[in-house]
């Protein structure tokens, strides 16, 4: 019971720190996917002081699946992570890899599970041009310090769309503990860039 309580604290004290750092502004107005209404949603804003190598300015949207924290379900370790950042040309892949490397490196810092872990490890693969940008897989093997406090393996799906007009790349990170061909993905594959994101 003790540990259970432990847990449900750390949860909280992430959530309330990203609160603090979240854009001061309805965060209803800021979206970029299109996605079903049951999933969280928390909005963050780039530059982050726990993860300060990241290279992207702007904000990223996060769309947790509503049981993306329980062990035993299909979609644990189930979320979208979606990025709008100030770039004139397209982020090239090695750069989309050491962002989200760094990000999780920072984001797992503070837990109550271990004091030393090893770093994520990040590999983005198979990029495919598309008419605006790229498509790519992926995959990080990291230590878990908010649900188990083990070494974890996620898959991702990834997309970026370059908006010459406004000088902005939108990106989105599609993740699953379930491998591609898991039912989880069928919710995944779904989600989608908004349409009109480039316009303003």
């Amino acid at each position: 019971m003790i540990k259970f309580d432990l847990k449900i604290m750390l949860l909280i004290v992430f959530l309330l720190s990203i609160s603090s750092t979240a854009i001061a502004q309805n965060t209803g107005e800021l979206s970029i996917v299109r996605v079903d209404s049951t999933w969280g949603k928390e909005i963050i804003e780039f530059p982050i002081d726990w993860a300060s190598k990241l290279t992207i300015e702007g904000y990223e949207e996060l769309r947790f699946a509503p049981n993306w924290a329980d062990k035993t379900s299909e979609e644990f370790w189930t979320l979208v992570m979606s990025w709008n950042v100030k770039t004139e040309t397209e982020l090239p892949l090695y750069e989309l890899q050491f962002n989200f490397t760094h990000y999780f490196d920072g984001l797992m810092k503070p837990n109550h599970w271990a004091n030393e872990f090893p770093e994520p490890k990040v590999e983005f693969f198979e990029p495919e041009t598309t008419e605006n940008g790229f498509i790519f897989k992926g995959k990080m093997f990291f230590f878990d310090g908010f649900h188990t406090g083990k070494l974890t393996t996620v898959y991702i799906l990834g997309q970026q769309e370059h908006c010459d007009t406004t000088g902005k790349s939108i990106i989105i990170f599609k993740i699953s503990s379930k491998a591609y061909t898991e039912r989880v993905w069928e919710k995944l594959n779904s989600i989608n860039i908004k349409e009109d994101l480039c316009s303003f």
